[in-house]
């Protein structure tokens, strides 16, 4: 062992970080990691769609070159900031509510982690003309920008007077190589992006995620929202519920919430309960959750107290806890 001195301490900037902790910001490495890092730009067009923005989405998956590419048809990364929000961590529009009221995230990381660990990638931006918040009238605009192992290797952004060329839309364009290097893999889990689109889907009735794998496509598109949801979810497990779906929905001062729940007391638990938050799938829930089956329990209880002829006189002291009914 050496000694421990000013030398031994290192310094790494923001890419260089990345690269030798991936499984820090990504949570894992292989097929789980590749994963994560697919979603980052899908959940950005997630993002968009929440916010109001898009109609749709193209995904392509080219498994032989491994070369993924995420187009959306949204409003378009801002082409002055391109290069640093995908260079620069802790730089993004997500860290208050100004631009977004709903995130999947909220960090400014994820855009870097794509491009650290990637071989390769190129983002390009169509954006509309615009008046920002000083009344300053801005032409339309494009913008490229192509990384190769970490760093920046050509950045362009011009101004497009005469609007956006015919052909062209407005909105992003991802494409990147993960670097097998920093994964380990080249093999993307396909039925898990598959799963995550359909479920955003459900999110953002009406809006439509084509992923194409080499030359088959998949199409997901659900114009029922969450009553869609739920009744796909009640037929895919044949349960068979005491009532229809109660749906409730409203907003707080810092967040809003839509709920929609029925009782299956066959087959009830934790397997049964879909939960997102800011549009991420929660799969081990969380507080909210929990905090909606306490607050449904107490209610239920106060109900019981308050009409004590609804239940059989030998469980007139039944209460309700998130989980559980308790004989007390």
């Amino acid at each position: 062992m050496s000694n421990y001195s000013d030398s031994s301490i290192q310094e790494l900037n923001d890419i260089e970080h990345i690269q030798l902790r991936p499984s820090m910001y990504i949570g894992a490495l292989g097929k789980p990691g590749l994963y994560k890092l697919d979603c980052e730009p899908i959940q950005n067009v997630l993002d968009e769609a929440m916010a109001g923005y898009g109609c749709r989405c193209n995904i392509f998956l080219n498994t032989n070159e491994n070369i993924m590419t995420v187009e959306d048809f949204a409003r378009g990364i801002p082409i002055g900031k391109l290069k640093d929000i995908f260079s620069k961590q802790h730089v993004g529009a997500k860290f208050n509510n100004n631009t977004y009221h709903r995130h999947a995230g909220s960090n400014g990381v994820g855009n870097k982690c794509v491009m650290a660990l990637s071989d390769w990638l190129k983002c390009e931006v169509y954006r509309e003309g615009y008046v920002d918040e000083k009344g300053v009238k801005h032409p339309a605009g494009y913008g490229r920008v192509y990384f190769e192992n970490g760093k920046c290797k050509e950045y362009v952004v011009e101004d497009l007077p005469n609007g956006i060329p015919a052909g062209k839309h407005p909105g992003t364009t991802v494409s990147y190589k993960s670097s097998e290097k920093y994964m380990h893999t080249t093999e993307h889990d396909i039925p898990r992006i598959c799963d995550l689109c359909n479920n955003i889907a459900y999110q953002t009735p009406g809006f439509t995620f084509n992923f194409t794998v080499d030359d088959k496509v998949y199409t997901f598109r659900h114009l029922g929202g969450m009553r869609e949801q739920m009744k796909d979810f009640i037929k895919h497990k044949d349960l068979n519920c005491l009532f229809e779906p109660i749906e409730f929905q409203g907003d707080e001062s810092t967040f809003d919430y839509h709920i929609m729940f029925t009782y299956n007391p066959i087959n009830s638990g934790d397997s049964n309960i879909i939960s997102y938050v800011n549009g991420n799938t929660t799969p081990g829930h969380g507080f909210h959750v929990s905090s909606f089956k306490k607050g449904l329990g107490l209610a239920l209880t106060q109900y019981i107290s308050e009409n004590p002829t609804v239940i059989p006189k030998q469980f007139e002291k039944l209460s309700v806890t998130g989980a559980l009914l308790n004989d007390n």
